[in-house]
């Protein structure tokens, strides 16, 4: 639909949805859980939470914590969240206030708007959280995800933080 980035859930395998079942651990969140910022948080790619309010936007912070943004099971019917044309491809954002799950390790697909090279270290865009497979003559910002497939522009390609990078690209 749309060519969405970031549809489904962490707890559906089918691939069209972007997710894997592979192990993923979640940021932190205190004594509630993430929440997205009040302007809302575009699932799919990198985001930050804020550790003292437990808010997630996909904008950095400094001593924020980064993550890949999932939603929460069912977080991202069309009640919770809607579609922003714009960017490289749509992304569907969540409204702010609902919760959201920060993976801070795991396997999953996401859409690079440059496409890359498997084994290229994954960086993201400190203004839109965006994936990257090169640092932009360090405009970017290093995550701890590697690149598992190659791709051309708008490809939806695997991402692991298990594994790591085959070249130190820069």
């Amino acid at each position: 639909m749309y060519g969405l980035n970031g549809a489904g859930t962490p707890f559906e395998y089918p691939e069209a949805v972007g997710f894997s079942r592979a192990p993923y651990a979640s940021v932190p969140a205190g004594g509630q859980a993430l929440q997205a910022a009040p302007a809302g948080v575009a699932l799919g790619i990198f985001g930050w939470s804020d550790p003292v309010l437990g808010l997630v936007s996909n904008l950095f912070t400094e001593g924020f914590q980064l993550g890949f943004v999932i939603p929460v099971l069912n977080a991202w019917n069309w009640q919770r969240a809607y579609i922003q044309f714009g960017f490289p491809f749509p992304l569907r954002i969540l409204r702010g206030g609902y919760a959201v799950v920060l993976s801070a390790i795991g396997n999953f697909k996401t859409r690079f708007a440059q496409g890359g090279v498997a084994g290229s270290r994954v960086w993201t865009d400190p203004e839109t959280g965006l994936p990257y497979a090169t640092s932009n003559n360090g405009a970017y910002i290093a995550t701890p995800w590697t690149l598992m497939q190659s791709g051309g522009c708008n490809a939806l390609l695997t991402i692991s933080s298990f594994a790591q990078p085959f070249l130190n690209l820069t």
